[in-house]
C-alpha cells in the first residue's frame, strides 16, 4: 500500500505497528452509528464523484483488489463502509505527536488552516511525508488511519480557510480540498471521533 501511494522511489518502511486503542475505537464506532442513523439509508456522495470525473477520482487508499492483496489481516476491509466515505488515509506528524495520537486521539487545533479547522489526512504518502518531522535517526512517522469522512464539502480553491465552516453549515461531516483540481487532495475532518 505504501509503495502504491508514493511517487518517490526512496520511500521505504523501517518499522510498522498495528495499534488499537479501545476508547478511540468505541468513539469512532459511535460516530459511525450516529451518521448511519442521520442518513436514514441514503449514501454519501463518493469522493470520486465530487469533481465531476467519477472514473478519475477514486481514493488511492480505498478498499478494493489492491488492498486485498496486502498481508492477510492487515486491514479490516470487510468493515469499511463505502456509503459513509470510509477510507484508510495517511497522516504525517512528529514522533511525539504520533504517540500522543495513538494514546489519546487527535487534538483538533482551534485555528483554521488551509481548508479550515480539523485533522488533515491524505491518500498520497508523499504529501503526508511532507508534514512528518524527521527525527534524529532520519525516520519520519506516518499514521495510516481509518477515517469516516461522511458527507464531503468539496473545494478546488488553492486555500479555503472557511471550508470546514461551510461543510458544517451544509450538514456535511468533512472537507475534501483539491487545489485547482490538480491535487494533492487533502481530507479534513473536524472531530477526533471520525
Amino acid at each position: 500500500l505504501a509503495h502504491r501511494c508514493a511517487s518517490r522511489a526512496e520511500v521505504s518502511l523501517a518499522r510498522a505497528w498495528r495499534v488499537e486503542n479501545s476508547k478511540i475505537w468505541n468513539r469512532y464506532l459511535a460516530f459511525r452509528e450516529v451518521l448511519v442513523d442521520e442518513l436514514e439509508g441514503a449514501r454519501c456522495t463518493p469522493a470520486n464523484e465530487l469533481d465531476g470525473q467519477p472514473k478519475a477520482g477514486t481514493v488511492l487508499t480505498a478498499g478494493g483488489p489492491s488492498l486485498a492483496s496486502e498481508p492477510r489481516g492487515a486491514f479490516l476491509l470487510d468493515t469499511l463502509d463505502e456509503s459513509l466515505n470510509e477510507f484508510f488515509l495517511w497522516h504525517g506528524t512528529s514522533r511525539s505527536r504520533a504517540w500522543n495520537i495513538v494514546e489519546h486521539d487527535f487534538s483538533i487545533p482551534k485555528e483554521s488552516w488551509r481548508f479550515g479547522r480539523g485533522a488533515y489526512f491524505n491518500e498520497l504518502l508523499d504529501k503526508s511525508l511532507s508534514y512528518a518531522e524527521a527525527c534524529e535517526d532520519c525516520l519520519r512517522y506516518i499514521l495510516l488511519c481509518r477515517v469516516c469522512c461522511g458527507g464531503i464539502h468539496y473545494t478546488e480553491l488553492p486555500a479555503d480557510r472557511g471550508a470546514s465552516e461551510e461543510a458544517e453549515r451544509r450538514g456535511l461531516q468533512s472537507v475534501l480540498g483539491n487545489p485547482r483540481r490538480e491535487g494533492p487532495r487533502e481530507f479534513v475532518v473536524p472531530t477526533a471521533d471520525q
